[in-house]
């Protein structure tokens, strides 16, 4: 939500203008809603009157929401019948790879893409993509940023976005051409659950956090009124261990604690490390049949991770020790015998995660976070969830009237090609009655007086429903005029 989640900092940016009255500031953003916009001019010290607007309308756009119990056949077909390029997103790094490498076996050109990668490996990913040396690219929504590809034909969300101000942004790479594209949900019926875990796992209370601020200082081995500006190496999975927190509520607490001020996190070891198979399955076998652990160690590997044979995934040698009931550093060796033997190619991490605190240890009683803008962070999250959950729901007479109108576009026309209009007929022929009643007042009306009847956002709608009209022998267009047919 602007500053609140992605950079805190940006909140002060007004303050620039007290040193800097007379520079220009311009503020560009692709979706934001009213209230977001409203805010971002108070914290920004810019007029009302400033305000530039465009139509959230893209009108080469088919919005589709498919629920499939056979999401990855599904999208198999889709991609089979697609022209052009595609963009896949997913929420979580692990499925991205995963998925890129099953299509990969189905003889698809197709790449995984996340911001747990290397950055020239991101790069190199994302420019053959771009070049069109790369048809399909799987990404989580590190990917986006910047790219403005043509002819992106095919978007899918396999999970759900947190929200319509992030589904409007990545299923709006598609169609920058101008021409006919596809922005297709396809989830399965455990989705939304999965959304409101999400959102939850987001949010920890107060009493978690504060858990979570004195666990850590305990670890660190601080006492009260110490640890400012001090940088220590952290082992997230080791603290959580010894806690007895949950993976995701430690970080998740960690980072509410530095979006806060208490401190910042250097997440360098997160990148984890990366295996490979590079052998054949013979060769693997002959090793399985003459060396228990190592029978141990690559079965684990295999059955807890896809994609090992066609792409470097990322592991964790913390949980395949403990899945083994071995001890982590036993892992890695063996991991690097594997390597030596020409079985994996094996690449570690050795950069280990920081923390640096920027505020003393204070008494747990005297410990607090801006729960007020916590507490709105949280609300705007479960709405933007609740707005997304609203967008699935069949009842929805049109998906792209839906999104315009969370942008405020109270007037927005049904759009006529999504899945809603296309199998609600009383629907579409509610608005057509509109073109109908004219062309009964004014048979013979040029094709330029009739589009004047609308406004001019609605105009790109109505000209493709006049062609349509005409194709179904329903009007005729003849010499720039309209005659409705008896």
């Amino acid at each position: 939500q602007w500053g609140h989640d992605f950079r805190p900092s940006y909140l002060d940016i007004g303050e620039l203008r007290t040193f800097h009255p007379g520079v220009p500031l311009l503020a560009l953003t692709a979706s934001a809603t009213k209230e977001v916009a409203a805010e971002i001019l108070d914290l920004l010290k810019i007029d009302e009157e400033g305000i530039v607007r465009d139509s959230f309308a893209r009108e080469n756009l088919h919005y589709h929401v498919i629920e499939r119990a056979d999401q990855l056949q599904y999208v198999e077909r889709l991609l089979q019948k697609s022209t052009g390029s595609a963009i896949i997103y997913t929420r979580h790094r692990r499925k991205c790879v995963e998925l890129s490498s099953w299509l990969s076996t189905k003889g698809f050109d197709a790449s995984a893409y996340h911001g747990g990668m290397d950055l020239k490996v991101r790069d190199r990913i994302q420019e053959a993509w771009i070049n069109g040396e790369s048809k399909i690219i799987v990404a989580t929504n590190a990917f986006g940023m910047g790219v403005d590809k043509s002819d992106v034909r095919l978007v899918i969300h396999y999970d759900l976005p947190a929200g319509i101000e992030e589904y409007y942004q990545e299923a709006g790479r598609a169609g920058r051409d101008g021409e006919t594209a596809y922005c297709l949900i396809v989830v399965n019926n455990s989705a939304t659950g999965k959304l409101e875990t999400r959102t939850a796992q987001s949010f920890p209370s107060i009493e978690q956090i504060k858990r979570v601020y004195n666990a850590l200082h305990v670890h660190l081995g601080l006492a009260v009124g110490s640890g400012l500006g001090e940088t220590f190496e952290f082992d997230l999975e080791q603290f959580s261990s010894k806690y007895d927190l949950h993976l995701i509520e430690a970080y998740t607490a960690i980072e509410i604690l530095a979006k806060d001020g208490w401190m910042t996190m250097d997440e360098s070891s997160m990148k984890g490390s990366t295996v490979q198979f590079i052998t054949d399955t013979g060769t693997l076998y002959g090793i399985q049949e003459t060396d228990q652990g190592m029978d141990d160690l690559t079965k684990a590997l295999l059955r807890g991770y896809e994609g090992l044979w066609t792409a470097s995934v990322r592991i964790n040698e913390g949980r395949v020790a403990s899945h083994l009931k071995w001890d982590k550093k036993e892992v890695t060796r063996r991991l690097i015998r594997l390597q030596a033997l020409g079985l994996i190619d094996y690449k570690t991490n050795k950069a280990n995660n920081q923390i640096t605190l920027l505020r003393e240890r204070v008494p747990i009683n005297n410990f607090t976070i801006d729960e007020q803008g916590y507490a709105l962070r949280k609300a705007r999250a479960y709405a933007r969830m609740n707005s997304m959950i609203a967008y699935l729901d069949s009842e929805v007479a049109c998906r792209e009237v839906f999104i315009r109108q969370y942008f405020n576009e109270p007037d927005a026309l049904p759009c006529g090609q999504c899945d809603r209009c296309l199998r609600d007929q009383d629907g579409k022929f509610e608005w057509l009655n509109t073109i109908y009643k004219t062309l009964e007042d004014r048979n013979g009306i040029t094709v330029k007086e009739f589009l004047s009847e609308y406004k001019l956002e609605h105009q790109p709608t109505i000209k493709h429903e006049l062609k349509q009209l005409a194709e179904e022998n329903k009007i005729k267009i003849v010499e720039d005029k309209i005659y409705r047919n008896n």
